[in-house]
Parts: structure tokens; C-alpha cells; sequence
């Protein structure tokens, strides 16, 4: 079945002359085992990998097999889209999954464990990684109930990931493994917006 999919990503790309496509580590992997024939593409100029962090050493042998150049990024479902990429052309700082893009709100929150926002992580801090903008959804269809908690901090309306991140000075994020520390947050109630 990962042939068949592979094979018919690889068909996509080559009829729609895709220059730049997103997706996610194991997606890269299956195509790092693919012959080296089938794995270079004349219309991809850049791929972008979310959920990548964890998989060190992947842009490198992806660039090296196919010539393409693979950036590590940062999405949630909920934001439709990227929330955070390390730079195109620029060698990337370890370990990130870059800086916010363009109009997207991209924070960290220090939550009690009670679910309420006590105040904006510093820089290297841990917290838990808040989005905001005009691409974060409402909510589920036909879920009114779903899982999603938001918070009104000065009259913007934050969505809480669930994941745990640092911002450097520089507002690159970096995501952290769920630790006994961090736990306390998936623990929170859902569905509920705090003011």
C-alpha cells in the first residue's frame, strides 16, 4: 500500500508540475526508499516537512538524493496551514520549526492547571504554543462540542495547540517532548474559551 501511494503522489506531482508541495516526515522517508531514478522530480523546487523535529538529518539526505531543498515547518490542523517555517535559502537554527509567517499570531502561554492564561512565556521559556489569524478555524462541522479551546487575550482570540514550545529570542520555535512537567495541559478541559 506505501508503494501505491507513493507512486501516486509521484504521479501528482508530475502532471500538475507542482514546484512546491507540504507534507509530513514519513512522507519524506518513504520517498528517501524510493530508487534514486524515481525520487528526483524536474518541476520541485522546495519541499516542506511538518512534524519533523523529531527526525533530525532528513533535509540533508533529502537534498542529497533529490536535489530539493526540504525546510522544517509548523502546522496544526486548525490553522488550515503553516504556522511557522524556518527560512527558505538560510541554514536553519537546530532543532527549529522556524518563525511565524506573515499575519499569523504565533505565542507561547504560561496556562495554570486549571486551564487559565497567567501571562506570555519569555524567550526559551516553556509553555504551551498559541495561535492566532485570520486562517485559525472555528471550529469542527457538525461538532459543536469539539476539542478546541480558545482563549480572548487583549480582544484577540487564541487557539491552544496542546503542544509544548519555546520561542528563542529571535521567535524561532521549537516544540518540546511531553515530559511528567508538561502532561498537566493535555489534562485541561475542552471545548471552552477563556476570557
Amino acid at each position: 500500500q506505501s508503494a501505491e501511494v507513493s507512486n501516486q503522489f509521484r504521479r501528482l506531482i508530475e502532471r500538475y508540475r507542482v514546484s512546491t508541495f507540504t507534507a509530513s516526515a514519513p512522507t519524506f522517508e518513504a520517498l528517501l526508499n524510493e530508487p534514486d531514478s524515481r525520487a528526483k522530480s524536474d518541476s520541485v523546487q522546495l519541499a516542506i516537512a511538518t512534524g519533523m523535529q523529531s527526525n533530525p538529518g532528513l533535509s540533508a539526505k533529502f537534498l542529497a538524493k533529490t536535489g530539493i531543498p526540504l525546510v522544517e515547518a509548523y502546522a496544526v490542523v486548525e490553522a488550515t496551514a503553516i504556522a511557522s517555517m524556518n527560512p527558505v535559502g538560510s541554514r536553519p537554527e537546530s532543532g527549529s520549526l522556524g518563525i511565524r509567517l506573515p499575519h499569523q499570531g504565533l505565542s507561547v502561554a504560561i496556562v495554570a492547571w486549571t486551564g487559565e492564561f497567567m501571562r506570555w512565556a519569555q524567550p526559551g521559556e516553556c509553555g504551551e504554543v498559541f495561535i492566532s489569524g485570520p486562517n485559525l478555524f472555528e471550529g469542527y462541522l457538525g461538532d459543536p462540542k469539539s476539542e478546541q479551546v480558545t482563549y480572548l487575550i487583549d480582544e484577540i482570540s487564541w487557539f491552544a495547540t496542546g503542544d509544548i514550545g519555546s520561542l528563542d529570542h529571535n521567535g524561532f520555535l521549537r516544540l518540546e517532548e511531553p515530559n511528567s512537567q508538561t502532561r498537566s495541559i493535555q489534562a485541561r478541559p475542552a471545548s471552552q474559551t477563556y476570557q
